[in-house]
């Protein structure tokens, strides 16, 4: 049977009385491509290309398992008629199978070769995206490999040869029983189904959904969504899930901070995250540059003056101090303070009180101090620059920021982050990053951080006259960058880096191991080794 022959209104029943379209006895609902994309995008957005993977090619392959259960149920003819799960394809809109080569072995085993017809999937992710770094019909492979392991009572899997969702010219799928697929195909593809049943991936997805609706929930009323400083922390690398910890941590007590890092790393965005999280968080947090002022306007600004206290003074003025009381006091580039300054602070912080200047009165407050600096405070006591007092009072928890160059794991997230903000801002529809923007972005050593990475995307997002972000559009320092290591101010070791570069190149690849393998010149079993040598867990 072939599938131009099938007459797919065979297969769909309306009952007239409940107003209900149903397939083999399942209620049938219908979305359109587009909304399907949206959700991609979505769960891509959410949990990275290798989270959403997993739930679009575990869903797939769970429809396609139900669907062969009722096949056998109600029409076990139906069950052996190989193009079956082709026309369930074609039904549901996914894409047109046809067979390229169908081969019996003499084990009884077979291989089929498929071309994918009009793939929904690749269309919505070029769109969404642009071309991808790997095969992405997630949905309609794992729905063939559900299907077919249903049909055959035998573990199969159908993979994707090429795609062209990935630049291919034809997207062709193979179909094979899980002995018949090498050890590698199967390593770098089982972990996308790892399944005992369909029942249990239906409970096991059912769970999880579940589980992150209501983490979700108590995300959202616990953080804004839409503040900035939240989306600003990428926490994909280990050194920086090691700075959230030492920050959540943190806003459990009322101590003092100093939070270092090089310019542009984050640190105000991680005040504010230990603010957010604390007691305080319903209390204002007043951040101030203390570079930005002499010391005689420093004063005033953080403690305020009195009428007449100076000339121009016409009226009483609360500072600083007075204004975040209950909550807290950024106090930014700390390490620019002069000594006279820096002996004034120290008493706040001993006294818990301020003086308005040209007052006698004192003030008590209650707040909470956060000094931020891109200085070594520690070098800059030894050279009698800050007072050591002063420096022991403000750390008595210290966070050091690593720069972007030192976690390349958070480079790209962050990119999509700025790109969705920057594309909202200026209401346009630049949803992706293409793969040669993609390695410039991760080949450039961002001397300005996280503040040079915004301003990069903002310009790219601005020049961009496509759905994504091609290299043309980024600045011109990344486009001359030649896609190569970056390096660390300090020398580090070679196993270090190299880790760092593997990590990399995954992210670049979107953490397909086989590909990123291909690009290194490595064997896939190499890569695993190293994936362990590093304890890397993707």
């Amino acid at each position: 049977m072939k599938i131009h022959k099938i007459d797919l209104r065979d297969y769909i029943d309306f009952t007239e009385t409940e107003k209900i379209m149903s397939v083999t006895g399942e209620r049938l609902l219908m979305f359109d491509a587009m909304t399907l994309g949206l959700l991609r995008r979505e769960l891509i957005e959410m949990f990275g290309v290798f989270g959403a993977r997993n739930v679009l090619t575990r869903f797939g392959y769970a429809h396609g398992y139900r669907i062969g259960e009722t096949l056998r149920a109600q029409d076990p003819e139906a069950l052996e008629v190989l193009c079956a799960g082709a026309s369930h394809h074609l039904l549901y809109g996914a894409t047109c199978t046809v067979d390229i080569d169908r081969k019996y072995l003499p084990n009884g085993n077979f291989i089929i070769k498929c071309e994918l017809i009009n793939s929904y999937e690749a269309e919505q992710h070029l769109l969404h995206f642009g071309i991808a770094e790997e095969a992405i019909c997630w949905t309609i492979t794992g729905f063939a490999s559900g299907f077919e392991s249903s049909r055959t009572g035998m573990e199969t899997y159908c993979f994707e040869t090429e795609c062209v969702g990935k630049g291919d010219p034809h997207c062709i799928m193979l179909s094979k029983p899980k002995d018949e697929w090498d050890e590698a195909t199967l390593a770098e593809q089982l972990p996308f189904y790892g399944i005992s049943s369909a029942n249990a991936l239906l409970n096991e997805i059912s769970d999880k959904l579940h589980k992150t609706q209501e983490s979700l929930k108590q995300c959202r009323s616990k953080y804004d969504f839409n503040n900035d400083f939240f989306h600003g922390i990428i926490a994909r690398s280990k050194k920086m899930q090691n700075i959230i910890d030492i920050a959540k941590r943190s806003s459990q007590v009322d101590s003092s901070v100093v939070v270092t890092g090089e310019s542009g790393v984050g640190k105000e965005v991680i005040s504010r995250f230990i603010h957010d999280d604390s007691s305080r968080s319903k209390k204002p947090f007043i951040a101030v540059n203390c570079g930005a002022f002499s010391d005689t306007l420093l004063e005033s600004e953080l403690f305020g003056h009195v009428k007449g206290s100076f000339t121009g003074a016409n009226r009483d003025h609360m500072g600083l101090f007075e204004a975040a009381n209950g909550g807290t006091l950024f106090l930014d580039e700390i390490g620019e303070t002069s000594l006279p300054m820096q002996i004034k602070l120290l008493r706040v912080l001993q006294e818990k009180e301020i003086r308005r200047v040209g007052d006698n009165i004192p003030r008590k407050i209650d707040v909470r101090i956060i000094a931020a600096t891109n200085k070594n405070l520690t070098q800059e006591v030894a050279d009698g620059n800050f007072r050591k007092d002063l420096y022991y009072r403000l750390r008595v928890i210290e966070i050091d920021i690593p720069p972007l160059r030192d976690r390349p794991e958070d480079i790209l997230p962050l990119a999509h982050v700025f790109l969705k903000a920057s594309s909202k801002r200026m209401n346009k529809t630049v949803t992706g990053i293409n793969s040669e923007a993609a390695k410039a972005i991760m080949g450039y050593e961002w001397p300005g951080n996280v503040r040079e990475l915004q301003n990069a995307i903002e310009r790219a997002v601005a020049f961009s006259d496509e759905n994504w972000i091609c290299k043309d559009n980024l600045p011109s320092e990344l486009q001359n960058r030649a896609h190569i290591p970056t390096i660390a101010s300090s020398i580090i070791p070679m196993q270090e880096m190299e880790k760092q570069y593997l990590l990399a190149a995954l992210e670049v690849m979107n953490n397909d191991k086989q590909a990123t393998a291909d690009k290194l010149k490595i064997g896939l079993s190499t890569m695993y080794k190293k994936l362990k040598d590093y304890n890397i867990d993707l």
